[in-house]
C-alpha cells in the first residue's frame, strides 16, 4: 500500500523524490528518473496508440526486468503521484522534480532523457 501524501506546497514533488530515491538504492538516481519517464510514456502511449504497442511493450518489459518487484511497484506509485500533481494545475512537474533531485549535473548524454521531451 502506498504512503499518504503530505498536504501543502511541494508535497507531490517531495513524495516523488522520496520514491525515486528509494528506487535508487541499487541504481543511479538519474537512471531511475529516466526509466520512470520512459516507462510512463510507454504506458500512456500504449493506452492511446496500438500501432507500435508490441515494440513499446517489449521495451517496457526490458526496463522492468532491471528492477525488483517492490521497485516496479514504486514506479506505478510514482505515476499516480504525478497524475495527482498534474491535476493540481499546470506546472513543469518533471522539470521541478529533476531540479529537486539535483540531476542537472548528471546529464552527460542528452539521449538519456529523450523520453521526457
Amino acid at each position: 500500500m502506498g504512503k499518504k501524501l503530505p498536504i501543502g506546497p511541494g508535497a507531490h514533488c517531495k513524495a516523488m523524490a522520496g520514491l525515486l530515491r528509494d528506487n535508487a538504492r541499487r541504481h543511479r538516481l538519474h537512471k531511475v528518473f529516466a526509466d520512470f519517464c520512459e516507462m510512463s510514456a510507454i504506458a500512456i502511449s500504449n493506452s492511446m496508440d496500438r500501432a507500435q504497442r508490441e515494440k513499446r511493450e517489449a521495451r517496457y518489459m526490458e526496463i522492468v526486468g532491471q528492477y525488483e518487484r517492490e521497485e516496479v511497484e514504486r514506479f506505478a506509485q510514482l505515476l499516480g503521484v504525478l497524475v495527482e500533481w498534474l491535476e493540481c494545475g499546470f506546472d513543469d512537474c518533471l522539470g521541478q522534480l529533476f531540479m529537486t533531485l539535483e540531476l542537472s549535473g548528471n546529464v552527460s548524454n542528452v539521449n538519456t532523457f529523450v523520453c521526457c521531451k
